[in-house]
């Protein structure tokens, strides 16, 4: 009796023994495949916003500002004396005046005088010399009556008297140029298409040599000074002269066209910026003083990336999702900042569409995500090369 129930207990914890057995492997089996399961479970929530960017052409446009002004400011000074006999209405303040238009006349009788006498003295002058030269004719025929064998000096022949009357035939010349000169600036005359800033003087008014008339500038060219920093003038074109610049002011919406006419060749010395000189022939509604905004086009770029400022990461790396989902990240090559995006070199594995994402705090290179709906094309604050300067 005892035997069977020593046979039946060992039966029994050997068929117990194997059901333990199983349930372990199986409790084992159930607990090794929760982790993966789990993990890909994770995977597959982990969604990620991106934008379809595409590789682009683009001519940079370089934003800047100046104030205009006129190509030529002139001070009209007096450069003879005199009674100042009349003032112009095209010499007040604000008028209009066309080249070669008469401003105000100063009482010329003085300088009549003088170009007369200095007439005079021409017609002496000429007299003298023709005298000198028949002198000096009849000298040389007497010394060759008398048949001297040497030659006659240049005294004998009064060739030092021919030099000095000669001289004083130019000097006369010079002298009546001058007269005639003096005579013509008492008239005050428009030297180009202009506007009068201030006029300084009244009818009546005596001048000295000297003295300011007015103020005036011209009103046909403008030209407008864009300051541009270090790396601005880097973006320009090699050869930028005679390239044509949009200009506009931000209160109307008058737009003006203007051509680049040169790069002052110094540098601010507080803010070191450089001025690119921009020519403006047509003025109508412009006014010296006025600040425009100039569209500078800069050089032409290949095949880049114009990405949204907010997609850039603090450590200047772009995050984007590869064909296979996963993460990566690339660091930005940035050529230049525009409303809002950042403009890069797209990197040579890059294809010619790439889906960028915004980084997030979970982000690490070559996990695999899940793409979903399109980021926002928003801008955050950060310093750019062409605007907030």
């Amino acid at each position: 009796m005892n035997y069977k129930l020593k046979k039946v207990m060992r039966k029994f914890i050997g068929i117990l023994s194997i059901s333990v057995s199983v349930i372990a492997v199986t409790i084992l089996t159930i607990t090794r495949e929760e982790p993966e399961t789990e993990k890909k479970e994770i995977e597959k929530s982990i969604e990620v916003s991106i934008l379809d960017i595409k590789q682009e052409n683009v001519t940079d446009m370089i934003k800047g500002y100046g104030q205009v002004r006129a190509r030529w400011k002139t001070t009209l000074a007096s450069e003879v004396r005199g009674r100042v006999l009349s003032v112009s209405e095209k010499l007040f303040s604000g008028a209009q005046f066309n080249k070669g238009e008469v401003l105000a006349t100063i009482d010329n009788t003085t300088y009549e005088v003088e170009l007369a006498d200095a007439e005079a003295a021409l017609a002496k002058a000429n007299r003298i010399l023709k005298e000198e030269e028949e002198r000096s004719k009849v000298a040389a025929d007497e010394w060759d009556i008398r048949g001297y064998a040497r030659k006659p000096s240049n005294l004998v022949l009064r060739k030092p008297h021919i030099q000095e009357a000669r001289a004083a035939v130019k000097s006369a010349k010079v002298k009546i140029k001058k007269a005639k000169y003096d005579l013509t600036q008492t008239r005050i005359t428009a030297p180009y298409d202009g506007i009068v800033i201030e006029r300084n003087i009244n009818p009546g008014d005596f001048l000295q040599v000297g003295i300011q008339i007015a103020k005036i500038y011209e009103r046909g060219i403008y030209e407008i000074a864009i300051p541009l920093n270090g790396n601005e003038i880097q973006r320009l074109p090699a050869n930028s002269k005679g390239v044509t610049i949009r200009l506009y002011s931000e209160h109307t919406d008058k737009v003006w066209d203007g051509k680049i006419s040169r790069l002052e060749q110094v540098i601010d010395n507080q803010n070191r910026w450089q001025n690119i000189i921009i020519e403006i022939i047509h003025t109508t509604g412009l006014l010296p003083g006025q600040f425009l905004t100039a569209e500078i086009p800069g050089k032409n770029y290949n095949n880049i990336l114009a990405i949204p400022e907010n997609v850039l990461s603090d450590d200047g790396h772009i995050w984007f999702v590869n064909e296979q989902d996963h993460l990566q990240k690339f660091k930005a090559n940035i050529l230049f900042h525009k409303s809002g995006s950042i403009y890069v070199h797209s990197p040579a594995f890059l294809h010619t569409s790439t889906r960028i994402t915004a980084e997030q705090d979970f982000f690490l290179e070559g996990i695999k995500v899940a793409p979903t709906f399109e980021i926002k094309k928003t801008t955050r604050a950060i310093v750019t090369n062409m605007e907030g300067r």
